[in-house]
């Protein structure tokens, strides 16, 4: 069903806990699993640190990549500089995404609170069907999608 599947983490363990699912749906077809880390723009640059940073993000994704590896999972590795929400719809564009499964919440709820939330504007930009996977939720056995809110005007 799934050819390619964009998981987007921030390095908090809220977010983390939207990788059951999609090995879960990727599982089934062996899909594959664009690992997305962005790092945020938002902060003080000092000399060096966008270097570091990208650095710390890609080592951060090897953990999720070698987890998804050994379930048999393909993955990939992609990090950017930048603002969250609009690099993970446009990464989603760029590797033909099928899907994006995100966490409901990451690692700041000042900045959601601030800001509206990076989900909140993925769910708006987004191409492709956004699966938000609740964080303060423990994971299904079963990892499947029972019901489905469709708002319409």
């Amino acid at each position: 069903m799934f050819k390619r599947i964009l998981l987007a983490l921030d390095g908090s363990e809220n977010a983390e806990r939207a990788l059951p699912w999609v090995k879960a749906y990727a599982g089934r077809d062996k899909a594959l699993v664009v690992l997305v880390r962005i790092v945020d723009n938002g902060v003080p640059l000092e000399e060096g640190a966008v270097d570091r940073w990208l650095a710390e993000a890609r080592l951060y994704l090897q953990g999720p990549e070698r987890e998804l590896n050994f379930a048999g999972i393909p993955s990939k590795i992609v990090v950017d500089f930048g603002l969250p929400a609009e690099l993970i719809v446009a990464v989603a564009r760029r590797e033909k995404a099928d899907l994006v499964v995100m966490a409901s919440r990451g690692g700041s709820k000042v900045a959601r609170w601030l800001l509206g939330g990076t989900v909140e504007r993925v769910l708006r930009l987004s191409p492709v069907p956004v699966l938000v996977a609740r964080s303060g939720t423990p994971h299904a056995r079963q990892a499947r999608v029972r019901r489905v809110l469709f708002p319409f005007d």
